[in-house]
């Protein structure tokens, strides 16, 4: 049976993906501090360990067990927080990955896949779709840690990697049991849904309406986190395949496919059948008007297709 290592596999991506290596026939060992996961499953090939992701503990694990399939998902991913506390998010982001890659080495683990994100971006002004190869400027220090992070990682060839920088990720894992539950996100489906469930709360609020957009709200790329399940199990089983002859890639993923906030949000209240009212406040400061996932390379490498909008708000609202 094929092994692999998922760290922050408590967390909400992470339970999405284990749940999916142990559909197909995995021993998943999970790894998670459990600062914001919770460890809620239970399977016959499933190991959880409770520990920092780069401590000596899972470098003896990953030698014991002669584990070469290493899926790291472990971060602290809070764009809002990361400015109010940079020091913890380049602790947690970047330097612990340094410790964890030579612990990678030491064990001898031929692939490893990166979670990272369209915030390495930073505030962009195109009103285009971004690709790979566009300039990275990002703005938060959760961003910064990200971009740190793929730069090592690609100067690392003693193991295959493919870096996935994920867009707005949404809805439910495959077991309906994990969302995006941090109090402090901001997240646009999270807080659309708090509404969905309260008896109190009947007003939502959208930053900024003059934007250059569709309607003048942001533009956003969601995408399913089962989906994203899909593509971290996709791009491991197919690495080298995917990779050819090089070591290392970078994919964006993202569906490609625009949807503005107001568009959102209408959306939900269609959907939900939740009657709520809609008003405009002031923008964000360093909100990027419009964000799309350039996918192309994506889709040339791994050929999967994306839910849409409405299968997330309708799984969300289950």
């Amino acid at each position: 049976m094929r092994k692999v290592l998922i760290t922050g596999g408590a967390g909400y991506i992470g339970a999405a993906t284990t749940q999916l290596f142990l559909k197909k026939n995995f021993l998943v060992f999970a790894v998670d501090n459990l600062s914001t996961g919770k460890n809620l499953l239970t399977h016959k090939n499933y190991l959880f360990i409770k520990s920092d992701y780069s401590s000596n503990h899972i470098l003896n694990l990953l030698k014991k067990e002669k584990i070469q399939d290493v899926i790291h998902l472990a971060a602290s991913i809070d764009n809002n927080e990361s400015v109010l506390n940079p020091k913890k998010y380049y602790q947690n982001n970047f330097f612990k990955l340094i410790k964890f890659l030579e612990n990678c080495k030491k064990a001898k683990i031929k692939n490893f896949i990166f979670s990272s994100s369209a915030a390495v971006y930073g505030e962009v002004k195109t009103f285009k779709p971004l690709a790979e190869n566009f300039i990275l400027t990002p703005s938060s220090p959760y961003g910064i840690s990200k971009m740190k992070g793929e730069m090592l990682i690609r100067k690392k060839k003693y193991f295959n990697s493919i870096i996935l920088r994920y867009f707005n990720v949404a809805g439910p894992t495959f077991d309906n049991k994990f969302r995006q539950n941090f109090k402090s996100y901001k997240h646009l489906l999270k807080k659309l849904n708090e509404i969905n469930f309260s008896r109190n709360k009947n007003i939502f609020k959208i930053n900024g309406k003059n934007y250059d957009t569709i309607d003048g709200t942001c533009v956003r790329d969601f995408v399913h986190v089962q989906d994203i399940a899909n593509i971290n199990y996709r791009s491991l089983i197919s690495i080298k395949k995917i990779l050819k002859n090089d070591y290392s890639l970078t994919l964006n993923c993202g569906s490609g496919k625009e949807n503005s906030v107001l568009q959102i949000v209408k959306k939900f209240k269609i959907i939900s059948k939740k009657n709520f009212k809609i008003i405009f406040t002031k923008p964000r400061i360093g909100d990027p008007p419009f964000l799309l996932s350039d996918n192309r390379l994506f889709k040339k490498k791994l050929g999967l297709k994306f839910f849409g909008i409405n299968k997330i708000i309708k799984d969300l609202i289950k």
